[in-house]
């Protein structure tokens, strides 16, 4: 009987889904038109020339869905990536050129400094970043959106994941001096944690993460190779380059890491890897 009902369903389910295509397709009213500035650091993320043009392309390719569906929601879509590079102030090069170009809407950055930085030069501009979370950006200023959660739930969130796992461990905080968010970010999670628990031991240091390789790391994490250690960097490449240097620096020692980054990348790259493949806990 089923079946019958799935046979007699399924020319009208075909038949709708045509209609749609059909009406999608002929349909000639004209439609108002949505520029997108696509502005993004991807050489920061992917900094080989390899992974770099592959990232490049990825992106890109998701931004050409967008045009392709975009009528189906009553828009025209054009699109135009504007990608700076490594430098702090780099994405300001960036502005009069959106703006010449008229953009409706701004995606990204998804750096919290970046838009922090932003927030008084694009003013009358839709922004939405896809990781920026800083508290103070939907604050201070009404056209910055995110899709992520803020940083004070998502610090809530790992300070009761790490106290109810690791309930006899201390934890010792690493943050990047010079990344605003990372800081911020330590010590909202240090509030959290210690709120929870007065008898686990926190420590916390700020630190540069430019020259991983340069670190004394035995006097950096000797003392708290027994702790949970919370790295907290602008990059997920820094997070994976630094434990996977600090687990060769401690052979035989089974680590435990924590990052509000991605994890899933090898030394000094991206290519995935199961979490039995890494030489430590993450």
């Amino acid at each position: 009987m089923i079946r019958r009902l799935v046979f007699k369903l399924l020319p009208i389910l075909l038949l709708s889904v045509m209609s749609v295509n059909v009406f999608a397709l002929f349909d000639v009213t004209p439609k108002p038109l949505v520029q997108v500035a696509l502005l993004d650091r991807i050489y920061a993320e992917a900094p080989s020339l390899s992974k770099l043009a592959a990232y490049e392309r990825a992106y890109l390719a998701g931004a050409k869905v967008a045009k392709m569906d975009a009528p189906l929601y009553g828009y025209r879509l054009q699109y135009k990536p504007f990608l700076f590079g490594g430098g702090p102030i780099d994405i300001l090069d960036e502005l009069p050129k959106i703006k010449a170009w008229r953009a409706d809407v701004v995606l990204g950055p998804s750096s919290s400094d970046e838009c922090l930085l932003l927030g008084k030069y694009l003013t009358s501009i839709m922004v939405v970043s896809s990781y920026a979370s800083d508290v103070n950006i939907q604050q201070r200023y009404s056209n910055f959106f995110s899709t992520l959660l803020p940083d004070n739930r998502i610090m809530t969130m790992l300070a009761h994941f790490t106290h109810k796992r690791f309930p006899k461990k201390s934890v010792f905080v690493l943050m990047q001096t010079d990344c605003k968010q990372c800081v911020d970010v330590g010590k909202s999670f240090i509030k959290q944690y210690q709120a929870l628990s007065s008898s686990n031991y926190v420590t916390s240091k700020t630190m540069f993460f430019d020259h991983i390789d340069q670190l004394d790391i035995h006097s950096l994490i000797g003392p708290h190779i027994n702790d949970v250690i919370f790295v907290l960097t602008a990059l997920d490449l820094k997070y994976n380059y630094f434990a996977r240097h600090v687990a060769n620096a401690f052979p035989g020692k089974r680590l435990t890491f924590m990052s509000d980054q991605d994890n899933w990348g090898n030394e000094g790259g991206d290519t995935p890897l199961t979490k039995t493949d890494l030489p430590y806990d993450s």
